[in-house]
Order: structure tokens, then C-alpha cells, then sequence
């Protein structure tokens, strides 16, 4: 049993990821591992579903899930599940929130003689120097090459998210051309996915709020037998506990957006290391597209 129980989703997320990695997972129990995976990646579901109906959907009784949620800290299973009603309760009104949140803050900072943009520009630098901090370089080398290796590549981000998959995919393909979007318009995710295999890399980027189809792409690339990269805010993220190739950036702020200026800086320090990487092969590559703009007379100067 653990001193404290965890407070939040994140906490559990964390915990579970700790647990894998000490490998520790023989005290817990497959079953109780599998069903404290399914909690994690289902919380609306475990909010509102009871205890019976969670263990005979997983072959088994009421106490192993009561003793999972002992051995995590909790009382029983009812403290346990008010983790998850919190967190869809929280969840629902995350957009309104964080505006409500920016608005009181700006009100008791209304004194300051920082404009919105300067207090802007603060908490961005702060999210830059908090991913200068968190990086592993062992960890950027090896997925700059995981994706040199890579058969075909995919990148998924949605959602607010979304625009940092097309700047990669955009000056990626630049350079290389072997690397493909996916949630693009007229088909859906599942006809995308359907495409990866042994050899492949799927490059996945989500930060709080996650996004559930972007959590399911990357379990299902990973059995379709795909490597798999996360770009992400936190080891304890759905999305970084399905690989140790996890890029960790902050994206923290006040807002109802989603501050993207690390991403992108990483974005760009990915792209930068991969140029390097593919060298006269780059070169050559855009040579041949540069050709092709200028045929086309795609740009100009002013």
C-alpha cells in the first residue's frame, strides 16, 4: 500500500508509469495492471461505471479491483473513483476555467506595469526554460534516429496541436519526404492507422487537455508493431506512458490556448538535428523542390 494515495489523474499517471518502470508489476497482478490501465485511459467511464460492472467487464471479482485500489493507497474503491469523477467534473469546464482563472489574475495584476504581451512573453520564457531543463539529450539523439530509420513516418497532432504536425511535416518533407499527416480531411483516423506496420514510425504530439484519439493512435500503432515517439508535457502523460521515446516540453499558462512556443522551438531543434543528420542528402532534395518553386515561380522576394 502507498503512504499517500495520489491526488489527481496526473499522480496516478505518474504512479503507474513507476510502477512499469521499477517493475514492480508482479506485486500488483496482470489482471489489476490491466485494469488500472483501462481506468487511466477511460476515466469518464470509471466515473460513472460501479465496481461490479468494472471487474466483470475484466473476468474477474469486486475485491481484486478493491485491493488495487488498497495497494494504491486508498481506502476502497469509492475514494479511489472520486479521482476520476473530479477529473471529468474538471475536465468538462476546462476552457472556461483557465479564462476565468486569466481574468481574475489580470484583475490583481492590473497595477503592474507589464503590458498583456510582456506577461505573455514571461510565462512563455518561463515554459522555455522549463524544457531546457527537462531535456535528455540520450533521448533527442535517439529519435532523431528512430525516425532516419523509419520506413515511413506518420506524425498525429489534433486539435490545438494540429499546426505543429503541419510546420513538421511541411519542412520535413523538404528535406526527406518520407513522412506522412494523419487526421487530415476526407477520411477518418482508423483508415490512416491502418497504414502503419513493423518498420514504421508513428511521431505523436499532445499536451493537457489530451486528446482520446491521439492517446488510441499511438496504443494502436504500437500493435500494429510501429515505433513510437511522443512529444508531450509530462512523463506521466496517456501518451508518454505508452514509450520510454518520450520529448518532454512545459506548456503551462493561465490561458484558454494552448502556449505553443516550446513545442515549436523543439519543433525546430528536431528539424535543425535532422538536416545535420541527412546532410548532402538534404541538400539535394531541396535543390530538386527549390527547381520546382522556381518553374512554378511559387515565391517572391517582396
Amino acid at each position: 500500500m502507498a503512504n499517500k494515495p495520489p491526488r489527481n489523474i496526473d499522480e496516478l499517471r505518474k504512479l503507474y508509469a513507476e510502477i512499469i518502470k521499477s517493475g514492480r508489476q508482479k506485486h500488483f497482478g496482470l489482471i489489476s495492471l490491466r485494469i488500472f490501465r483501462y481506468m487511466l485511459d477511460s476515466p469518464a467511464e470509471v466515473a460513472v461505471k460501479s465496481i461490479s460492472q468494472i471487474a466483470n467487464e475484466h473476468g474477474t471479482n469486486s475485491s481484486t479491483v478493491t485491493r488495487l485500489a488498497q495497494r494504491l493507497g486508498f481506502l476502497g474503491f469509492s475514494d479511489y473513483q472520486q479521482i476520476f469523477r473530479d477529473y471529468v467534473r474538471e475536465g468538462a469546464s476546462f476552457y472556461s476555467t483557465q479564462v476565468k482563472n486569466f481574468l481574475e489574475s489580470s484583475t490583481s495584476r492590473s497595477n503592474s506595469a507589464d503590458s498583456i504581451l510582456q506577461q505573455v512573453i514571461h510565462e512563455e520564457w518561463g515554459n522555455v526554460m522549463a524544457t531546457l531543463d527537462q531535456f535528455d539529450k540520450r533521448k533527442f539523439k535517439n529519435v532523431v534516429s528512430l525516425i532516419l530509420k523509419a520506413n515511413r513516418i506518420s506524425i498525429l497532432g489534433l486539435r490545438s496541436v494540429f499546426t505543429l504536425a503541419f510546420y513538421f511535416e511541411y519542412y520535413f518533407k523538404l528535406i526527406s519526404g518520407n513522412i506522412r499527416i494523419l487526421g487530415g480531411s476526407g477520411h477518418t483516423l482508423a483508415e490512416d492507422l491502418a497504414h502503419l506496420g513493423e518498420g514504421d514510425l508513428l511521431l505523436a504530439i499532445s499536451v493537457k487537455p489530451y486528446t482520446k484519439n491521439t492517446i488510441i493512435a499511438c496504443q494502436e500503432a504500437k500493435r500494429q508493431g510501429a515505433e513510437l515517439v511522443t512529444i508531450t508535457d509530462s512523463y506521466s502523460s496517456p501518451i508518454a506512458i505508452e514509450t520510454k521515446n518520450s520529448l518532454i516540453v512545459s506548456s503551462k499558462g493561465p490561458y484558454f490556448f494552448t502556449p505553443l512556443v516550446s513545442l515549436v522551438i523543439y519543433m525546430e531543434a528536431l528539424l535543425s538535428e535532422l538536416v545535420k543528420s541527412l546532410g548532402d542528402k538534404a541538400i539535394d532534395k531541396l535543390k530538386r523542390t527549390e527547381e520546382l518553386f522556381e518553374r512554378m515561380n511559387i515565391e517572391t522576394e517582396g
